[in-house]
This record gives structure tokens, sequence and C-alpha cells, in this order.
């Protein structure tokens, strides 16, 4: 068993954990430039992002999903001039409810962004700067940032017998297809849950190194908030994960200051929620009326 370079050295190994991570979505559009876009994925990404928008006063994100409300919230929070060009009119589609998602776009738009749902079409290279073209009217920026989704990075895993579709197909043990190959992170999919974010990676680090220590251990699956850093409005969810039938429900005194929705199946067990403002103070309280994800801790 050995991993080979493309050197040609051969490095043995008794058990191997592939994290090899995710990359970000091309951004493909009719009238190309594309390319022009920085994506942010690494360290080595934002370094050179930050470099880019150095004394830059206006800067284009497309995308309005997690990390896209991010970078929109910390730009125009840093002083930048932010236009968001979203294919959704509301940010957060299909995590949050329309309600909560309408609080976060007002909260963004009342710091100075502007919001766009015109389909972009295509981005050119100006004297300065750069052209964004929609359908409806062209827009200057100095640097264009795109966050348009992340996938899985199998340019390794291709060339092995690892099964994978979207991703490293993994068992509870994190285990693949291949006897003592396993997959962790971004990269990895047990079952229908492929989850790209910091709580659900940590549960499988935390099992995964009692399993290559010879003490066999399943993944636990609590579930797991996701806190959008936006710090102006404080701001978590737990998703709904999976195709669950039911309906979100905003609860009695949301508003204002504080804004709750719960999803609630069609048993009314909840399957997830979105807190904002002063009521992410109340996020233990509802994680605790919540079920495991997956499995129950055996560590």
């Amino acid at each position: 068993k050995a991993v080979e370079t493309r050197s040609g050295k051969k490095i043995e190994y008794a058990k191997l954990v592939l994290a090899t991570g995710s990359n970000p979505n091309k951004l493909n559009l009719p009238q190309g430039g594309g390319e022009y876009a920085y994506q942010v994925n690494t360290l080595e990404d934002y370094a050179r992002f930050r470099k880019e928008i150095a004394n830059k006063k206006e800067i284009a994100v497309i995308g309005s999903g997690l990390v896209g409300v991010e970078f929109t919230h910390d730009l125009v929070h840093a002083g930048y001039k932010v236009r968001v060009f979203s294919l959704e009119d509301l940010p957060l589609a299909g995590l949050v409810p329309g309600t909560i998602a309408d609080v976060l776009k007002k909260h963004l738009i009342s710091l100075g962004v502007d919001w766009h749902t015109a389909p972009l079409d295509g981005i050119e290279k100006a004297q300065t700067g750069y052209v964004l073209k929609t359908s409806k009217k062209s827009h200057q920026a100095d640097a264009v940032l795109a966050s348009i989704g992340i996938h899985a990075n199998l340019d390794l895993v291709k060339k092995s017998k690892v099964n994978h579709g979207q991703a490293i197909e993994v068992d509870t043990y994190l285990a693949t297809s291949v006897k003592d190959i396993y997959a962790l992170g971004d990269c990895a999919s047990l079952g229908a849950l492929h989850l790209t974010y910091v709580a659900p990676i940590k549960q499988q680090a935390k099992a995964l190194a009692h399993t290559l220590l010879d003490k066999p251990t399943e993944v636990y699956y609590p579930a797991m908030p996701v806190v959008v850093k936006v710090p102006t409005l404080p701001f978590c969810l737990v998703p709904v994960r999976g195709k669950v039938a039911g309906a979100w429900e905003d609860q009695p005194g949301s508003g204002h200051k504080s804004f709750v929705s719960v999803f609630y199946d069609t048993n009314r067990i909840i399957r997830g929620f979105a807190l904002a403002g002063e009521a992410t103070s109340q996020r233990n309280h509802w994680l605790s009326q919540m079920p495991d994800l997956l499995g129950a801790s055996n560590v």
C-alpha cells in the first residue's frame, strides 16, 4: 500500500486519510469573464484578494450564500462600497425562511450594500477595474469576488479505486470502499450528509483519531449550529438536512431586535431553526429540543 508522487516516489502507509478539501465552483458566464473574479478557498487565495483590494473603493460580490454574506458584511464594514449580484432576491436562500432572510438583507442594505438580482451576463476588464454586465445595466467595480459554492476535490481519488460520487463515499467510521483508507472534511460524504463546515469536521476528526488508534469509533453528529459571521447582526442557524416534509414557523414575539423561526416536520419535531439579533442567546434552548443528526456519542 503506497501513495505515489508525480516524481515517481512511493510512500508506504498502514492507514491513509484523504483530506483533500474542496475547490471553488467555476464562474461560467454567457459572455465570459469569470476568470476575472477572485475566489477565496485557501489562506493563499485570501492573501491575494487582500492585496488586490488594497486602496480600492468598489467591490462586487457574486453570490449571497453563507460565505458571500460574510464577505459582503466584512467589506462594507471596512469602508468599501459593495454591490452584491445574486440570482436570489434574498440571502441564504434554501437555508433560512424568507422572513429571517429579509431581516438580514435589509440590515446589509442599511449598511450601504447595493443588491442586484438581474442575471450577470459577463465581466470585462476596463482601463481601471472591471465592468459587470447585466441585461439591465452595466456596473463598474475595482475588484470582483465570486462566492458561488464549492465542490469536493477528487483529483487524487479519480486515480484510485475509492468509490465516489460528488464526494468520497464513507461509512460511519469514515472508512472508504478501500480497506485502510479513510476520508474526512469537505471531500467526504456520509450518505446524503455532505457537511462542509467546521462543526461536523471536528466531530469527524474526533472519531477518526480513535479509529486510527485501533478503537473503532463511529462519527457522531448532534444538531450543529452554523454561526453566520455578521457581527453587527448576530445570526445563527441549524439548516434542515435532506428532504423533510414540514414548514418554517415564526415564533411569537419575533420581531424588532429579536427574530426566531423554527422548522417543524409533520410530527412536530424540530429539524432546523434560524435566530437573528438578540434571539441568538436562545441557541442552546432550541438545540436542546432537536434530535441528533446522526448516531449517539460513543466517545
